[in-house]
This record gives structure tokens, C-alpha cells and sequence, in this order.
């Protein structure tokens, strides 16, 4: 099915039952950042909050560095194994191509970068991102003032280098 076919009765003209709800997603790797993905897909506003170096799935080496040689190392003595494929390795699959997983998304410095796109796909909601992830530090103000962090503080932690 095509991407035009999946989404021609798609509505965009309602709001979400969690529209005027804001999200602070401040998780890693995969179940949590997908869970954003499900809310703002129903409506909520959600703001995702990273390492400065970014998700921590992105920095991971591959954990055995000739992963080809362990597989046949294994395969020789009988045991079952396979090949895990790289972050890097993953996005360049054709099946992540064809469900539109790898979305490319311009930055806040103005470089468009492949972000890991929703994994499910709803024929009348399509989903979306809807805008980049904030510069470093640029969303402290407001994250930090919904969790209770008056001006003063923040201008403090300011001072001290901590945001």
C-alpha cells in the first residue's frame, strides 16, 4: 500500500483527547521516547528533555567489535548465533525506508539529521514530527518552571553553571 493510500482518509482537523496536556519526556532508548510519540500523537504536547551528547542508543558502540568472526566463531562449535546490525547499519534498511521510520528533520543549528520517526502508524492520524528537539538548554526555563523552579533559582543555577 502506498503512504497516499494509507493516509487518504486520514483527519487533521480535530484535536487530540490530550490536547492542553503537556509531557516532560526525559527517557531513553526505545519504550519511553515511543510512549512520547503515542501521546503527541493524541494530542498532548510533549517536550523531550536528552543528554547534552544526545539519546544514548545513538552512542552506543557495537559491543563486539568483529561481530562476523564471533558468529562464525560460534556457528563452529555448534551454538546458534546471529549478527546484531549497528545503529548506523539499521537506519540504511530498507524496510525502516518503506514504513517512513527514519524521518529527516532540520535542527535548531539548521542541519537536517534522520530522527527515529513513530513506529505506529495510524491510517486516519498520521503521524508526525512536528518539530525538531530544542537546542541545549533552550526549554530549561519552561521545563524547570513547570516542575516547580521559580526565577530566582533558575537565575541561580544559571549563575552556578548548572543549566
Amino acid at each position: 500500500m502506498k503512504k497516499s493510500e494509507f493516509y487518504a482518509n486520514a483527519r487533521n482537523d480535530l484535536d487530540g483527547p490530550l490536547h492542553g496536556v503537556t509531557v516532560v519526556e526525559a527517557t531513553t532508548t526505545w519504550a519511553g521516547p515511543m510512549a512520547g510519540c503515542v501521546l503527541a500523537d493524541f494530542g498532548a504536547r510533549v517536550i523531550k528533555v536528552e543528554h547534552p551528547a544526545g539519546e544514548v542508543i545513538r552512542r552506543l558502540p557495537p559491543i563486539i567489535p568483529d561481530s562476523n568472526l564471533t558468529v562464525d566463531i560460534f556457528a563452529e562449535l555448534g551454538l546458534p548465533a546471529v549478527r546484531v546490525n549497528t545503529y548506523a547499519e539499521v537506519i540504511q534498511e530498507e524496510h525502516l525506508s518503506s514504513r517512513d521510520m527514519m524521518l529527516p528533520t532540520k535542527l535548531a543549528d539548521g542541519k537536517t539529521v534522520p530522527i527515529v520517526g513513530p513506529a505506529a502508524k495510524f491510517s486516519r492520524t498520521p503521524t508526525t514530527i512536528r518539530k525538531p528537539a530544542p537546542a541545549l538548554g533552550e526549554n530549561n526555563a519552561e521545563v524547570l518552571g513547570a516542575l516547580g523552579v521559580d526565577q530566582a533559582e533558575l537565575m541561580r543555577l544559571k549563575a552556578e553553571g548548572v543549566v
